[in-house]
């Protein structure tokens, strides 16, 4: 078997509320597993604290190298700490909204970290603390986070390539604090915004713990799609297990939450399609023939890196078509554009190419 295809089903077994234990047992008895592997994809995938927890939730941390289990161990704990951290950033933030009157909602890691959606808050890697504000008090909220002794990012510098109304707002930072801020205006980029809307999601949003944080179906929804539009992974074959993770603690939270009737949208059948290779709590079949493409080219592209880096190239070489078709008129027209795209060339070109 392909080493990359096994060493995704060993972590997706790890991971998983429904694998077989016993059959996890005893291939790890049995060597047949490459920590080396485990490490380098479980790494990628954001989710080396994840694998110390279940694994001793599974009771087979004994079972692994111990050098391998002390610094598993150690990120664990690193990261439990520094989420106490940024929970307590989220609570300061949410205080400082609700008295200035600001209708806002936390996402993403940060709303389950927040709900204890998690057995321990070290599970779970964090990045930015993402939160979304009324449209109408987007620069209140972001004065408000300047005033507690937060600042523009090194990030925030003029761009003309920007997309104009971004998702959110420039990260902001303070240096004694474990987390950005990201103050969103909308969770979805163009041009998929009907599919969460940000009123919607205010209206219908929860308290819990005193946070308001997404309605358990949009908290799923926004997981999914976060990864599948935002990030490119559907037209990728993108699988990323720290957001499969997350849809698993969600869905077992919310049994009621029916993924079979409620999401036939392609973007989710190809997201449940796939990750269901790796994580039986899914129970998932793709049903059109389209998905079944989808799952298909994901094999291939896993078991055959030649696959893989023919179709990235295809894929740049379109996409940077794509670039210059959608940006020649402003070339044209805008002098600061068009000094800009000449500057930077070579990291324009790069940063297209990063994304396959």
């Amino acid at each position: 078997m392909n080493s990359q295809l096994s060493t995704l089903e060993t972590i997706g077994a790890i991971l998983s509320f429904k694998s077989s234990t016993d059959l996890l047992k005893e291939k790890i008895e049995n060597n047949e597993i490459d920590w080396d592997d485990i490490v380098k994809i479980g790494s990628r995938h954001l989710v080396l604290p994840t694998l110390y927890y279940r694994l001793k939730e599974k009771s087979l941390g004994h079972l692994i190298p111990e050098e391998l289990l002390n610094y598993l161990k150690e990120i664990a704990t690193i990261n439990r700490n520094r989420n106490q951290s940024i929970l307590s950033e989220v609570k300061q933030i949410s205080l400082l909204f609700n008295k200035n009157n600001i209708d806002h909602v936390f996402l993403k890691g940060t709303a389950l970290l927040a709900t204890n959606y998690y057995n321990d808050i070290g599970e779970r890697m964090i990045g930015d603390i993402d939160v979304l504000v009324d449209i109408h008090k987007l620069q209140k909220a972001r004065i408000l986070i300047l005033d507690i002794g937060y600042n523009d990012s090194d990030t925030a510098n003029s761009n003309p390539l920007q997309q104009p109304n971004p998702k959110h707002l420039p990260r902001l930072i303070r240096k004694d604090k474990m987390a950005a801020v990201e103050i969103h205006r909308k969770v979805l980029k163009n041009p998929y915004l009907h599919y969460l809307e940000p009123a919607i999601l205010l209206k219908e949003k929860r308290i819990i713990n005193g946070i308001p944080v997404l309605d358990p179906q949009h908290l799923l929804e926004h997981n999914i799609l976060n990864l599948q539009m935002n990030d490119d992974g559907n037209r990728r074959n993108y699988t990323h297990f720290r957001t499969a993770y997350d849809s698993l603690v969600i869905l077992k939270k919310h049994p009621t939450i029916n993924i079979h009737k409620d999401y036939n949208s392609p973007y989710f059948q190809n997201y449940f399609s796939i990750h269901a290779l790796f994580f039986k709590d899914f129970n998932f079949k793709p049903i059109s023939i389209k998905s079944k493409l989808h799952v298909q080219l994901f094999k291939i592209i896993t078991l055959y890196p030649h696959a893989k880096y023919y179709r990235s190239r295809i894929m740049l070489f379109f996409s940077l078509i794509s670039f210059l078709c959608n940006r020649v008129w402003h070339f044209l027209i805008n002098k600061d554009y068009r000094e800009y795209v000449i500057k930077h060339r070579k990291r324009i070109y790069f940063e297209q190419k990063s994304k396959f």
